[in-house]
């Protein structure tokens, strides 16, 4: 996880205003040296999420201008309290995905015209699976879902 020095995301920015104009009044208000703003190397703005993205120049300021996280924002005649919070940047590292049918869990499918509610439905199946005679042992948990006509078994290790 990266927090960026240089970043800075900010929401709650009025709807009504153009882009342009908006992106204009964001870099005026974060500029100010009262807020612990400096020299901004791009203002980009997402309209799908009404949130701009102040990049500055040097490192840091973006920590300064965090000490609040909310500041007052004026474009026009509107003004509102805009929230400002860091850009957080996350990877995965190391990711390995394993796909396999567990050798602890049965899937039965096929089950069609139950006329009993999927609670009973579920109790004898797990009663079926705990029989020693059906060659079953002790069974953690049943899943029924009456509408697709499946049921997921999960067994304990036997180990």
């Amino acid at each position: 996880m990266d927090i960026s020095r240089k970043k800075l995301k900010i929401s709650n920015l009025p709807e009504d205003i153009p882009e342009e104009t908006l992106k204009d009044k964001v870099e005026l208000t974060f500029y100010k040296s009262s807020i612990g703003g400096a020299e901004i190397e791009e203002v980009e703005y997402d309209r799908n999420d009404n949130t701009a993205y102040v990049t500055y120049l040097q490192n840091g300021v973006a920590q300064r201008v965090l000490k609040s996280p909310w500041h007052q924002f004026m474009a026009g005649e509107v003004t509102c309290e805009v929230e400002v919070m860091p850009c957080v940047k996350i990877e995965l590292n190391k990711l390995q995905m394993f796909s396999a049918a567990s050798p602890r869990s049965v899937l039965l499918t096929g089950i069609k015209n139950v006329d009993e509610d999927e609670d009973d439905v579920q109790d004898l199946i797990q009663i079926h699976f705990q029989k020693e005679s059906n060659g079953g042992g002790e069974v953690e948990s049943t899943e029924f879902c009456q509408d697709k006509g499946k049921t997921l078994i999960f067994e304990e290790d036997l180990k």
